[in-house]
């Protein structure tokens, strides 16, 4: 019954900021230019909305650094978590991707590997670590997903995708030599560069973690410009846990300090058990001098 009220609550504060149709379930091979001014209403609303579970940026006054909700779309309807701080103007532009690689990280997620298929194209695009694309399938249409890839390789997109409505499940389908649409990359960088000098403290749960992982990249490359970084990561039981041979050589390094907890253990795990928002209090870092960056649930931000 909490459930069922949750979730007619959630369905309330939606229908009051996007109206009635953003209920309704994804329709097959619909207008196109219907689609995308939906997608610009959705991208130019207000950046601080919390109903909507899309990027939301302090202000830096009452908040100190920047974070990111990601939304269930079980709950709201939607097809797709989106992952970034900030949302920008949508091109028209769709790029043709094909699939090089696919990998199965858990149960619900996969990671696939996509290559623009037009030299000149793949040469000049470029994303930032926070930015997202829209990913089009015919048939299914396009669904927002976070770059979770290096953003000093942008000739090799990286997706990691969750199974949660029609056209994720059917996108995880996918193997490799099949092709997608592209467009974008949207949404504002996370403030990597303004972090120059501070501790960099990165909080993720559950898949935000694919939005900070170009982050993780970027420091780690431009180690000298920042003091002390702190990932903490929490995912729900040991089999969630997202890119997990890297978060151990991440882990190995002596310059970068990394801490994994779960909600619920199983006999053979031997990490750290509860919310990752517990972490931070025993973090090693200067509260007053560092540049949190955080995405995950609206409930642990």
């Amino acid at each position: 019954r909490q459930l069922t009220e949750r979730i007619e609550r959630l369905r309330d504060r939606i229908r009051e900021e996007f109206g009635e149709e953003a209920l309704a379930p994804p329709v097959r091979d619909a207008d196109l230019a219907a689609r995308r001014e939906k997608e610009e209403r959705l991208a130019l609303a207000s950046p601080d909305s919390r109903s909507r579970g899309v990027a939301y940026s302090p202000d830096g006054k009452s908040v100190r650094g920047y974070c990111a909700y990601t939304y269930d779309p079980a709950f709201t309807g939607f097809d797709a978590e989106v992952a970034a701080v900030g949302v920008g103007i949508l091109p028209d532009q769709v790029f043709k991707a094909e699939i090089t690689n696919v990998i199965r990280l858990t149960e619900m997620e996969k990671l696939f590997q996509i290559r623009i298929m037009d030299r000149d194209q793949r040469r000049r695009f470029s994303f930032q670590p926070g930015q997202f694309v829209m990913v089009e399938l015919p048939g299914y249409g396009e669904v927002p997903i976070s770059i979770s890839g290096d953003p000093d390789r942008p000739e090799l997109l990286v997706h990691t995708i969750r199974a949660v409505g029609a056209t994720t499940r059917a996108l995880q389908k996918l193997t490799r030599g099949d092709q997608v649409g592209v467009r974008g990359p949207f949404g504002t960088r996370w403030p990597v560069d303004q972090a120059h000098g501070q501790d960099i403290v990165l909080v993720a749960g559950g898949i935000g973690l694919a939005p900070i992982r170009p982050v993780v990249y970027h420091v780690l490359r431009h180690r000298a410009l920042y003091g002390r970084v702190v990932l903490l990561y929490g995912a729900r039981t040991p089999h969630d846990i997202l890119y997990a041979r890297e978060l151990r050589d991440w882990r190995g390094r002596f310059d970068a300090e990394v801490e994994v907890t779960v909600d619920r253990a199983t006999i053979e795990w031997q990490g750290g058990v509860g919310v990752v928002t517990k972490l931070i209090q025993r973090s090693p870092f200067d509260l007053s001098s560092a540049m949190p960056m955080v995405c995950g649930p609206e409930g642990m931000i």
